[in-house]
C-alpha cells in the first residue's frame, strides 16, 4: 500500500480516494493470468449495522462506493440509477465480472511489479451543528482486494502451475476537509444591551419598584441567548484536516455567508498551500429572528466553503511507463478532485432567540472628549410592547463584574439614579454628563438600566463592553 503511509489511513469525503497497491512477483516465481476482485463495506461509529465494519449502517445515499473512470476496464454494466450517484467522469465499478474476477495483467515476471489503483467515492455528508468539527460519527470503509493468479517457475512455459490467491485488506477513515469553530460576539445577556429579554440568564434581583441588585447572570447549561432582530458578530475559524502528520486535506477557494463572499483565495498565498495546523479566521454578521413572535432556537448563520483537495503525486522513482498506463496517466493518489464538488456547509452555534421588550441605542457626543470638557452619553430606549413600562436607571463606580472605582478619572453631573416610565411604544432618552480629568484611554463608570416589570437587564455594562473612552489632552 503506497498511499496509507502518506495519508495516515484517512480519506476526504466528497472526493474519489485512490489507494495505490503495488503487486510484486516473488523471486524465482512467474505470475500468469493475474486477476483481481475488489470489495468494500462501510459503517458509522456508534452502532451495529449489517455489513458495517465498525458501527451503524451508513445511509444508502451516503455509502462510499467503488468507482472507475468512465470508459476504463472494470466498469459496472449500465443499470438503473442507484442511491449513490458517481461524480461526473466516473462510473460504478463491478465487484466481479460475469466471467469471474477482472483481468489485471497477463504476466508478471519474477521480481516484476505492477500498480493497482483502488478508487472509492464517498458522497459528502450533510451540515454539522455547533462547531462542525472534522471528527465525530464519520464513516469508515473496509476494503478487500483478492488477487488470483497461476504461479509458475521461470522457463516453465505457459502450461501448468498452481492456482494461488492473495488477500489484501485495509481500512479508510473518511473525514471532512475542514474543521470549523465559531466564536460569537457578546449577545443577549452576554452583551451590554440585552434589551430586557425575559430569560433566566438575564434576570436581576430586587423587589418590584425598587432598584435591582447587581449580580452576574446565570445561563442554564451555558445556553447561548440572543435578542431577536439584533445583529450578532460571529467569528469562524477554519482549519484543514490533517492527512497523516504533514499533509493538509484541502485548501480553501472561497467562503460565503448568505451568498456574500467573505473570503477568496485569489490573493492569499498562505491558504493556497496550507500546512497542517494552518488556521483561517473569518468574521460575519448575522441577525437572528423569531418564528411567529415566539421563542425559537436557531444556528447563528452558516458558512459554505468552496474547496479543492490536496494534490498528492506518487514519487517518480515508483512510477514507470507501464505503471502510468495502469493509473490512467494520472500519477496522483489519495484524494482526487471531482468536477462539481459540493461546498462544505458549517452551521453556527445553536442559539435561543427571544423577542426583546426594549430596543436600545447608545450615542456619545463628542466621540473624542477633551480633558476638562463635558461630554454626554445618551441611551435611547424604545418600549416595543403595548404595556406601560417602568425602568430603573443608574450609573455607578463599579459594575456587575466587580470593577473598581473610576471617580478619580471622571466627574459626573446630574442624576445618577432615577426611575423612568415609558408608555406603550414610547421612546425615551436617558442621558448622563461626564467630564474626563485624565488624558488617555480610561474606563468610564458603568450604566445600568433594568425593567421593573420583567426584572431583567435592559442595559448592563461590564468592563469588557464599550466603556473605554479616549480622552484627548
Amino acid at each position: 500500500d503506497l498511499t496509507a503511509g502518506v495519508t495516515g489511513g484517512r480519506a476526504v469525503e466528497g472526493t474519489v480516494h485512490r489507494t495505490v497497491l503495488r503487486l510484486t512477483a516473488g523471486d524465482g516465481v512467474v505470475c500468469r493470468d493475474v486477476r483481481v476482485t475488489l470489495r468494500c463495506a462501510s459503517g458509522r461509529a456508534g452502532g451495529d449495522g449489517p455489513g458495517a465494519p465498525d458501527g451503524a449502517a451508513v445511509e444508502p445515499g451516503l455509502l462510499p462506493t467503488l468507482v472507475v473512470r468512465e470508459g476504463a476496464a472494470g466498469a459496472a454494466p449500465p443499470a438503473q440509477p442507484g442511491p449513490v450517484v458517481p461524480p461526473k467522469g466516473w462510473v460504478l465499478r463491478a465487484f466481479e465480472g460475469p466471467d469471474g474476477p477482472s483481468p489485471f495483467v497477463p504476466l508478471l515476471d519474477a521480481g516484476a511489479s505492477a500498480l493497482l489503483p483502488l478508487d472509492i467515492y464517498c458522497p459528502p455528508d450533510g451540515p454539522r451543528e455547533e462547531g462542525g468539527g472534522a471528527d465525530g460519527p464519520g464513516r469508515t470503509t473496509r476494503y478487500e482486494a483478492v488477487v488470483a493468479y497461476r504461479q509458475c517457475r521461470p522457463g516453465g512455459g505457459g502450461d501448468g502451475g498452481d492456482d494461488v490467491a492473495v488477500v489484501h485488506a485495509g481500512t479508510v477513515e473518511w473525514v471532512r476537509p475542514f474543521a470549523a469553530s465559531f466564536v460569537p460576539g457578546p449577545v443577549g445577556p452576554g452583551g451590554s444591551l440585552p434589551g430586557g429579554i425575559v430569560h433566566a440568564s438575564n434576570a436581576v434581583g430586587g423587589e418590584d419598584g425598587g432598584p435591582p441588585e447587581r449580580r452576574a447572570p446565570s445561563s442554564p447549561g451555558g445556553e447561548l441567548v440572543a435578542a431577536a432582530d439584533v445583529g450578532v458578530r460571529v467569528r469562524c475559524i477554519l482549519e484543514p484536516t490533517g492527512l497523516g502528520a504533514k499533509v493538509a486535506a484541502a485548501r480553501v477557494l472561497s467562503v460565503t455567508n448568505e451568498d456574500k463572499v467573505i473570503y477568496s483565495s485569489d490573493s492569499d498565498v498562505i491558504m493556497s498551500e496550507p500546512k497542517v495546523g494552518t488556521k483561517l479566521s473569518l468574521s460575519y454578521s448575522f441577525t437572528p429572528t423569531t418564528k411567529n413572535g415566539s421563542k425559537s432556537r436557531t444556528p447563528l448563520g452558516e458558512i459554505r466553503v468552496s474547496w479543492t483537495p490536496a494534490n498528492l503525486a506518487l514519487p517518480d522513482d515508483v512510477v514507470d511507463s507501464s505503471d502510468a498506463s495502469a493509473l490512467g496517466d494520472d500519477p496522483r493518489h489519495g484524494p482526487l478532485a471531482v468536477e462539481g464538488a459540493a461546498p462544505v456547509t458549517f452551521l453556527g452555534p445553536a442559539c435561543t432567540v427571544v423577542d426583546a421588550p426594549f430596543t436600545v441605542e447608545l450615542t456619545q457626543r463628542p466621540s473624542l472628549p477633551r480633558v476638562g470638557a463635558p461630554f454626554h452619553l445618551t441611551y435611547r430606549v424604545t418600549n416595543n410592547t403595548a404595556k406601560n413600562q417602568s425602568l430603573w436607571v443608574s450609573m455607578g463606580d463599579e459594575d456587575a463584574a466587580g470593577g473598581g472605582s473610576s471617580g478619580a478619572i471622571f466627574l459626573s453631573g446630574g442624576k445618577v439614579q432615577e426611575e423612568v416610565e415609558l408608555a406603550p411604544f414610547e421612546r425615551r432618552a436617558c442621558s448622563f454628563t461626564l467630564m474626563g480629568m485624565v488624558a488617555g484611554r480610561s474606563v468610564r463608570p458603568a450604566v445600568s438600566i433594568a425593567s421593573n416589570r420583567y426584572q431583567t437587564w435592559v442595559v448592563r455594562e461590564t468592563l469588557t463592553s464599550h466603556r473605554q473612552v479616549f480622552v484627548m489632552p
